[in-house]
């Protein structure tokens, strides 16, 4: 995530270097890009924890499927 941080700036600062105008509150502001990373925190954490679940919940249905046909 940081490597995207880093790459966004440098991408500004190229296009600074160009000429291209960027607004000054662009560098100022760090509550959006705070907010954003947090975001993206979460989003990472909900999809790993979706795989996670979903794999355990086959691994625990399977294994309560052979305890019951074992206690039949």
């Amino acid at each position: 995530m940081l490597r995207l941080v880093r790459k966004l700036q440098m991408a500004a600062v190229n296009l600074s270097s160009l000429g291209v105008c960027l607004p000054s509150a662009f560098g100022k502001d760090k509550k959006g890009v705070t907010m954003v990373e947090y975001a993206l925190i979460a989003a990472l954490v909900a999809i790993a924890a979706v795989t996670i679940l979903s794999t355990l919940g086959t691994t625990i249905s399977s294994t309560f499927s052979k305890v019951n046909a074992n206690m039949s």
